[in-house]
């Protein structure tokens, strides 16, 4: 039985548990972000949100900057709670964890996600043509004030900027330099979540090259942070999921 711990935060308790939903963050992101999510999801979904190091109350500890031992560290962490049906949803970041991941798990055990939510998320061959985790402090701070990453009064801090840019620029180097081999084997249905003003609807749609099945993509609006603009949205879309299970 699954039980909160440092790596996953259960978010509800639903009185007719159909499937268990992990829910990777965003960059400088913690398990918080999904908090609202839990109003909306109805009594079918048992709500995980995942917690990694360096955040909240894991802020002592060292961040992952490397993809293949961070989901070699998830995969260990919930090996033995498989046995339930559950899926994946990842945004941004997250969803660059939540694919592979999701690759390990069909590689190495007898289960695989019902399905795998890729929320905003560019593939590996675009975000290794970035080294924005290489940017000096100031251009840096300038890049997260340009792409609304985080809150004015955030950015705004000298205080708060020196206790959460390091993760920040962790959590980039993570995906700049996440490398898998851009051929279609992950087999695990995927849908894609994106904003076109965001990210151009035929590179959302590559993601393709990574996955066996025929990926599915629903548009939404609201910039790159839509997850939280567009909540009743987001959420409505996930039930439809469960639906066609």
């Amino acid at each position: 039985m699954l039980q909160n711990s440092k790596y996953f935060k259960i978010l509800n308790k639903p009185k007719n548990k159909k499937l268990r939903l992990f829910c990777f963050p965003y960059a400088g992101g913690s398990a918080s972000i999904y908090n609202a999510f839990k109003e909306l999801i109805g009594e079918e979904i048992e709500l995980v949100a995942v917690q990694l190091p360096s955040r909240a109350e894991r802020m002592m500890e060292d961040p992952f900057t490397d993809m293949k031992n961070l989901t070699d560290e998830l995969y260990q962490q919930m090996r033995s709670e498989l046995n339930v049906p559950f899926a994946f949803f990842g945004h941004s970041m997250g969803g660059s964890i939540a694919y592979d991941l999701g690759k390990k798990i069909e590689q190495f055990s007898a289960y695989a996600p019902e399905f795998i939510v890729i929320s905003a998320t560019r593939v590996p061959h675009i975000q290794n043509q970035n080294s924005r985790h290489l940017l000096d402090d100031t251009s840096f701070i300038e890049l997260l004030r340009k792409n609304k990453a985080s809150p004015q009064a955030v950015l705004d801090s000298q205080e708060l900027m020196e206790m959460i840019l390091p993760t920040i620029r962790a959590d980039y180097k993570l995906v700049e330099t996440y490398k898998t081999p851009r051929t279609s084997n992950l087999k695990s249905p995927v849908v894609i979540f994106n904003d076109e003003e965001d990210i151009k609807k035929e590179d959302a749609l590559s993601w393709q090259d990574y996955i066996k099945s025929e990926v599915s993509y629903v548009e939404f609006s609201g910039g790159h942070f839509f997850i939280h603009s567009e909540l009743n949205k987001v959420i409505s879309e996930i039930k439809n999921l469960l639906i066609t299970k």
